[in-house]
Formats: C-alpha cells, structure tokens, sequence
C-alpha cells in the first residue's frame, strides 16, 4: 500500500498525505494550495457546475485513455490517486493565449459576470476531449444540465459551443468565423496552429499512471483506503472490525450527509 496520493494538476506533479485533511475536495486543494483561482466554488453540492474541472485516467477495467468532467467541490484530494486534472489555467490564459472554446465563449457573448464560465468551458472541453471532436449539437445540449448562469442566458452560451460542433448550421458557424482555426479544439494557444503535445510540462499521466497501487493514508482520527479489487476491499473489511466506515464513490451524498461529521473517527474507502 502507498501512504500518499500522487496526481498532476496543468502538468504538475502533486502528493498529499497525511498533513493534508481527510475532508478536503479537490477544489479546496485547486484553489488554496495550488493557488489556481480559476475554478470557482458556490453551491458545494456539485449543483450549480461553477467547480467543473477535466480529468483525465485509464479506464481501470478496459485500460482506455479516457476524459471526463467532474465537479471538484465533490471530487474528494484523495481519489485523484493517478489523476490527470486540467483547469481553466491549463487550457488557455492570457499570458499563452486561450483555448478556441474560450474565445468562442467571449465572440457569443456568453459571459457577463463571467462565474460561471470557467465551469462553462471545462465541460465543453472535456466533452470536446473526450470525443475526439465529432460532437454533435445534442449531445452538448445536454450535457449541460448540472452548469447554472443566473445573468447572461444559456442561449447565447449554447449557441456559442454548438458553432463548434460537427452538424452546426453555416449561419452559427458564420458568426465566428473571424476566429482562426474556429473548427478545431486542438489548436495551440502560442501559435495557432494544431496542437502536436510537444509542450513541456504537458498534462499527461502516462508517468504515474503505472502506479495504480492501493493507497492507505494513516489521517488523524481515521484511514484514508483506495483499493483497486474486490479482494482489497474485503481484506481491508475484515481489518476494520467494528470500526465504523464509509465507501466514497462518486461522493454525491456530500449534498445530504455532511461529510466532515461523517468523517470522523470512520475509515474511507475509494473504491477505483
């Protein structure tokens, strides 16, 4: 077993163990220890998408490279065990230059007070990553029922992801097309052209994608246990006892149960 979780954030390598709390999500380490402030936090019930982050791992039963959304303020430090995560940061800024997704964004007028729209995008990037760009105007359509905007309006902000979909109509696509490259989501933000991944730092897990180890983390008052088969979980079981415990999946009881009460002296179980 490892005693510590090891994951990269935009390409940098991270490790938290013990010193770190049991209770702190994803978006909490994001945000107060990374010191990425580009990912928001709000409702802390994984409800309103303004937390969205992209994750990217090897399906653990089929070995496929695979990208996926998640609402960080859920999304437990502890699981990240092998984890691939991108920001908004990791995608475009103003330094480097922004990720066609938001810049399309901003041409729609898809941003007012713009809170939302950093979850906004980490979704539609994800989707975009995911699908090997043959996204169709449906599937973002729904795919956006867990981001909520309470200023701008979801027309413009969907019209503005359906103009990079594969069946968009000409007259979408029109409205952009002062955008170079406005088809393509893989486009370097330095310079313009398609991405080839050849950046240093590139936000890959092939290097600690090997270490899928069982981890337990001796934390104050309780076990931190990620098991990676059915056999781990029962040896750790039959470790347990008495002792109370508590399996944390997708973690979205977090909006019902709150979680640091139920922390304490309990152990934790990730099962990947």
């Amino acid at each position: 077993f490892e005693d510590k979780v090891t994951f990269k954030i935009n390409g940098e390598k991270y490790t938290v163990d013990a010193t770190v709390p049991a209770n702190t999500s994803l978006n909490t380490f994001i945000r107060d220890h990374s010191h990425l402030r580009g990912t928001k936090n709000m409702c802390h019930e994984g409800g309103c998408g303004a937390c969205i982050v992209s994750v990217t791992c090897k399906h653990p039963v089929t070995a496929v490279k695979q990208t996926y959304a998640v609402n960080s303020c859920l999304f437990p430090v502890f699981s990240c065990h092998g984890l691939a995560i991108t920001t908004i940061e990791g995608i475009g800024n103003k330094k480097d230059g922004y990720n066609i997704i938001q810049k399309t964004l901003a041409h729609f007028n898809g941003s007012q007070c713009g809170y939302c729209s950093p979850g906004m995008v980490m979704n539609m990037y994800s989707l975009s990553e995911g699908k090997n760009k043959n996204l169709t105007m449906k599937e973002v359509e729904n795919s956006f029922g867990g981001n909520i905007c309470r200023c701008t309006g979801y027309r413009p902000i969907l019209d503005a992801f359906k103009s990079l979909c594969v069946d968009a109509p000409p007259e979408l696509k029109k409205k952009c097309a002062d955008i170079e490259d406005i088809y393509k989501f893989k486009t370097c933000p330095k310079n313009g052209k398609p991405c080839q991944r050849s950046c240093e730092g590139e936000n890959t897990f092939e290097e600690i994608e090997n270490n899928i180890s069982p981890v337990y983390v001796a934390l104050p008052g309780s076990y931190w246990c990620r098991v990676t088969t059915p056999k781990d979980v029962f040896e750790i079981l039959n470790k347990a006892g008495e002792v109370s415990y508590m399996f944390v999946c997708g973690n979205t009881a977090h909006g019902y149960y709150d979680k640091v009460s139920a922390i304490v002296a309990t152990i934790l179980f990730h099962l990947y």
